[in-house]
C-alpha cells in the first residue's frame, strides 16, 4: 500500500484509495461524511485544527500540485480513489455542470456497508436509482 504525506501536515500520510495514515498515533483516522456528501478529515498542525477534503488531500498528495476543482469521474463524492479524481478548472466545471440531471440534482440515501472480515463499517452514498441493482 503506497503512502503519501500530505503537503503542509507533516504528521499525515494519504493513500491512493483515501485514506489518512496519522503518524503521530500510527493508524488511520476517522473519516466523516459532510452535508454536502463529501468526505472530509480533522487535521491538526501545530496546536490547530483543520477540516480538509480527502479527495482535494489524495490529488494534491500524489500528482503534486492542487487543481481549481478535483472532480470525481464518477460522480460519486465518497469514492476518493486516485484513478476516480481528477484535477480541473472552474470553466470546464461549469460546462459539465450545464446537464440538470447531475450527481446533485438526483436523490441520494446514505447507508452504513460492514465489511465483515475487519467489522468495519464505512458510510456509502447511493443514488436511488442505483438501489434497484444493489444487492443486500
Amino acid at each position: 500500500m503506497e503512502m503519501k504525506q500530505i503537503p503542509d501536515y507533516p504528521n499525515y500520510a494519504v493513500t491512493k484509495d483515501g485514506r489518512v495514515w496519522s503518524y503521530n498515533r500510527n493508524k488511520f483516522i476517522k473519516l466523516r461524511v459532510s452535508k454536502e456528501n463529501s468526505v472530509i478529515v480533522n487535521l491538526s498542525f501545530e496546536g490547530i485544527r483543520f477540516r480538509r477534503n480527502v479527495a482535494r488531500l489524495v490529488f494534491i498528495a500524489f500528482k503534486g500540485y492542487e487543481p481549481e476543482i478535483v472532480r470525481h469521474k464518477d460522480n460519486n463524492p465518497t469514492n476518493n480513489c486516485l484513478k476516480n479524481l481528477e484535477g480541473i478548472s472552474k470553466e470546464e466545471h461549469l460546462k459539465r455542470l450545464g446537464n440538470a440531471s447531475n450527481f446533485k440534482n438526483q436523490k441520494r440515501r446514505k447507508m452504513i456497508k460492514l465489511n465483515p472480515e475487519t467489522g468495519g463499517k464505512e458510510v456509502v452514498v447511493y443514488l436511488i436509482s442505483q438501489l434497484n441493482t444493489i444487492v443486500l
